[in-house]
């Protein structure tokens, strides 16, 4: 009589049971990690945001502004008030000097963090 190879059923059943063990396991950190790389990249984003505006204005010898904007890829985007970056940021050639975007100030970059980011609040 010829030998049959493969799993019997408790076999498999013992195999199942274990990998929806470790997936339960897994399965809570992995949405942690998502969500703490989400925020890293968000971060890492505003950090580059003013990195370059320090840099262009050595560069430009003038004065560039970064500023959180509730509505960063409107077709006239504007600053905000309040302390919540999420939304967005814009950095621009800021000549006078007064924080704000006026009419003629060239726009260097607009930033966004990551779809479903809890929070970037800037702190005093």
């Amino acid at each position: 009589m010829p030998k049959h190879r493969g799993f019997t059923l408790i076999e498999l059943m013992i195999s199942i049971a274990i990998l929806s063990i470790v997936l339960g396991i897994a399965a809570p950190n992995m949405q942690s990690f998502l969500r703490n790389t989400r925020l890293a990249s968000g971060s890492e984003e505003l950090l580059m945001s003013l990195m370059m505006a320090q840099s262009e204005a050595i560069k430009r010898g003038s004065s560039v502004t970064v500023c959180h904007s509730a509505n960063p890829t409107a077709n006239t985007p504007s600053c905000s008030n309040g302390a919540d970056w999420r939304s967005g940021w814009l950095v621009f050639i800021d000549p006078n000097n007064d924080g704000v975007l006026d009419a003629g100030e060239t726009v260097l970059k607009v930033g966004q963090p990551p779809n479903k980011i809890d929070s970037i609040t800037a702190k005093s």
